[in-house]
C-alpha cells in the first residue's frame, strides 16, 4: 500500500525474466514514502526459514483503486564476507494472466558488519548479511479488487559462492481507495537499519491529520531476539507483538496519543541479545492513522450474558449503534482469546447481532468446591470489539458464570 521511493522493476512479458546488473555502491538514507486513502493500508507479511516460500492475499472486494502495491523479499546471505551470494526467482501470479517472473543475483563486491548499507541494483540492497529486494507492482494489479494474489520466492545456489539463501520476510504493502470519505494517513520506511547499540528511528508525521480515530505505528525487524522500545521518550509494550521461527519479530504499537498532539514519532530500539552479541535490525515500518467521526456503542443484552453452559456452543445478542454506516468487524474475546470474527454490513443508528462462542468447555469445568462445602463458580472474562478500517472503535466487557 506504499509508492515507496526505492527503485523498482517494471513487470516484463509473462515469458520474460527480469534480470538487473550490479552497482555496488554504499546507500545514502531513503526518504519514507506516504500518502492518504480512503479504503485501508494492509501489511500482510510471510517468515519462511527456508529457500523456498509464498505469500498469499485477497485484494478488498472494496479496493476501486489501488494507489500503491509494493512487495519485499529478504533473503539471509548467513555472512557479511563477499564469498557468499545466492539466485533468486521471484514469481508473482494474479488472476488476469501469466504469472510474472523477476530473477535476482544476489552478490555483492562490498561487504561489512557495521550497518552499511550498499546498493546492489536499482531496487536491491545488502547489509550485513542480508538482501532486500523490492518491486512496485502496483500496475500488475489495476482492477484486480476482490481476487487473490500469491507471490512464490525461491533461492537456489550461485556459482562460486557459498550458499545459504534462507528467506527471512515475504511481505506486500497495500495502499488502497473504496470510495468513501474516510481519510487514512500512512507512512512507510523500508529501510534496512541495523545496529548493536541503542538507536532511534525517526518517522516524519507533522502532516498528519491529528484529529484521530487511531494511530498505529507497525515495525518488523528481522532479529533472532525481540529489543526493548521507547516511543517519544516512553517505555512502550507492543499492543501485539509475533515472534517467527527465523530472524523475525512484529510489533504493533497505538500511537494515538502521539499523532492527536501533532508529535513526530521516534521509536528509540534498545536491542535484543543476538546469538554473537546485541543485534536489532528493522527493514519496515509502517504508520497509519484513521480520522473521521466513526463511533459505536456496544451494549450486550442482559439475558443473555451472565451466564455460559457447558458441553454447547453458547449465543450473545449484542447491539451496536454507529453513527456511520459501513463495513465493520466484531470479535468476540474470551479469557484474553479471539474465539469468534464477524464481518458484517453495519446501518447507522441500531443494529442488533448473534454472536456466537464455538468453545464446547466441559461437563465439570462449571464449579470447584472449597473446604466448607461451598461451591465457587468458574467465569468467563468475555470482551466484544468492534472495529472499523482495522481499528477498534468501541468495546465492552462483561464476565459470564459457567453453569
Amino acid at each position: 500500500m506504499i509508492v515507496l521511493s526505492i527503485g523498482a522493476v517494471s513487470a516484463q512479458d509473462a515469458d520474460d525474466a527480469v534480470a538487473s546488473t550490479n552497482d555496488d555502491t554504499v546507500l545514502e538514507d531513503s526518504e519514507p514514502a506516504s500518502g492518504t486513502v480512503s479504503g485501508g493500508v494492509d501489511v500482510v507479511t510471510e517468515n519462511p526459514g527456508k529457500t523456498s516460500g509464498e505469500l498469499t492475499y485477497d485484494i478488498p472486494a472494496d479496493a476501486k483503486t489501488i494507489k500503491s502495491a509494493d512487495v519485499y523479499v529478504n533473503v539471509y546471505s548467513g555472512s557479511a564476507n563477499t564469498d557468499r551470494g545466492a539466485n533468486a526467482n521471484i514469481t508473482i501470479t494474479t488472476e488476469n494472466g501469466e504469472p510474472v517472473k523477476y530473477f535476482e543475483e544476489l552478490k555483492c563486491d562490498q561487504g561489512s558488519t557495521d550497518g552499511k548499507v550498499y546498493t546492489v541494483n536499482d531496487h536491491t540492497t545488502k547489509c550485513y548479511s542480508d538482501y532486500m529486494i523490492h518491486y512496485d507492482i502496483t500496475s500488475l494489479l489495476d482492477g484486480l479488487n476482490g481476487t487473490s494474489l500469491k507471490i512464490n520466492v525461491d533461492t537456489f545456489k550461485m556459482e562460486n559462492k557459498t550458499f545459504d539463501g534462507r528467506i527471512k520476510l515475504i511481505a506486500l504493502v497495500l495502499a488502497y481507495d473504496d470510495g468513501d470519505e474516510d481519510k487514512i494517513d500512512y507512512l512507510v520506511d523500508a529501510s534496512q537499519v541495523w545496529t548493536d547499540t541503542d538507536k532511534t528511528l525517526n518517522f516524519n508525521t507533522s502532516s498528519f491529520n491529528n484529529e484521530v480515530l487511531k494511530s498505529t505505528l507497525t515495525n518488523i525487524a528481522l532479529s533472532s531476539s525481540d529489543g526493548t522500545y521507547k516511543i517519544n521518550n516512553n517505555f512502550t509494550e507492543a499492543e501485539k507483538h509475533i515472534s517467527g521461527t527465523f530472524y523475525y519479530q512484529f510489533n504493533q504499537w497505538n500511537i494515538t496519543d502521539f499523532i492527536k498532539k501533532g508529535q513526530n514519532i521516534d521509536l528509540y530500539v534498545i536491542p535484543g541479545q543476538g546469538y554473537s552479541g546485541p543485534s536489532y535490525k528493522s527493514v519496515l515500518s509502517v504508520i497509519t492513522s484513521v480520522s473521521g467521526t466513526a463511533s459505536s456503542t456496544v451494549k450486550v443484552s442482559d439475558n443473555t450474558k451472565d451466564v455460559v453452559y457447558p458441553g454447547f456452543t453458547n449465543n450473545f445478542t449484542v447491539t451496536v449503534d454507529t453513527n456511520k454506516a459501513g463495513k465493520y468487524v466484531v470479535n468476540l474475546l474470551a479469557n484474553g482469546e479471539i474465539v469468534n470474527t464477524t464481518e458484517c454490513d453495519l446501518i447507522t443508528g441500531t443494529n442488533t447481532l448473534t454472536i456466537i462462542d464455538p468453545t464446547i468447555r466441559p461437563l465439570n469445568e462449571s464449579a470447584k468446591y472449597t473446604g466448607n462445602s461451598s461451591t465457587v463458580y468458574n467465569t468467563v472474562d468475555y470482551k466484544v470489539q468492534v472495529v472499523y478500517n482495522n481499528q477498534v472503535v468501541n468495546e465492552s466487557s462483561y464476565q459470564a458464570t459457567i453453569l
